[in-house]
């Protein structure tokens, strides 16, 4: 009995076999044309490198941040030893200008005491 049944259903089941393989033969040639199926983890990796790609750009992104910061720095090192000379050649000029004063003072009073004896004496 499975065996009529097998014979009068041959050509049924021949069609479906030769189908099965006609279509997985397309699916094939389908995906001959597809690029490759990453492995397994790929995404995973990718994404990492990714984060290694972006860890390495702030990387550099500090470094020249820190050259910028280091230029400046030295830059303003400059300024203030530039400020701190000529704050120290104007303390040194006031200092004339005070020894000056003090001097002339001196000189002044001197001749004050000296006029008033004149005027005293007279």
């Amino acid at each position: 009995m499975n065996l009529d049944l097998l014979q009068e259903n041959y050509s049924l089941i021949l069609l479906v076999i030769i189908a099965f393989i006609v279509i997985s033969k397309i699916i094939q040639d389908r995906n001959k044309d597809l690029p490759p199926k990453p492995p397994p983890g790929f995404k995973e990796a990718y994404n990492i490198e990714q984060g290694n790609y972006n860890l390495e750009q702030r990387r550099n992104d500090l470094i020249n941040q820190i050259k910028f910061v280091t230029e400046q720095k030295n830059r303003l090192e400059k300024n203030m030893d530039k400020i701190k000379s000529e704050y120290k050649n104007r303390q040194d000029e006031y200092s004339l200008y005070d020894q000056q004063l003090w001097l002339t003072h001196k000189s002044l009073t001197h001749q004050l005491s000296l006029i008033e004896k004149l005027i005293k004496s007279k």
